[in-house]
């Protein structure tokens, strides 16, 4: 699990979240140089993505498995929470990155937490 504050510039089309605080990280699951979380063993995980909206934005936040896209989180609105989760069999090696899209305004985000828990072979 690990979180971060995110101050962007506006119209920026990509930006993978930055994991700027780690607060649970095992031997299972590394923090990835690029950004995101790296599986260092096969099996079943859940994932979830939880972020507070500062400001109103047209974007979303994608949650990606390496190349393969899982899912997205609801709408960015301002002083909600945008969310995401889902149970996926992985493999090896694998980073689970959450990418901010389609962003048209500065500081939406005031804290995002990404978590990747195992919970299967």
């Amino acid at each position: 699990m690990s979180d971060s504050l995110l101050s962007l510039n506006a119209n920026t089309s990509l930006i993978p979240l930055p994991l700027t605080i780690p607060r649970y990280v095992t031997g299972k699951i590394k923090i990835s140089v690029g950004g995101g979380l790296k599986l260092v063993e096969n099996g079943k995980y859940l994932i979830t993505l939880n972020a507070n909206v500062l400001s109103e934005s047209t974007g979303t936040i994608a949650v990606y498995a390496g190349t393969e896209f899982l899912g997205t989180t609801n709408s960015l609105t301002a002083g909600e929470s945008a969310n995401f989760s889902l149970i996926k069999r992985l493999k090896k090696g694998v980073t689970i990155q959450a990418i901010l899209t389609g962003i048209n305004t500065v500081n939406p985000i005031r804290q995002s937490i990404l978590s990747v828990i195992k919970v299967g072979n």
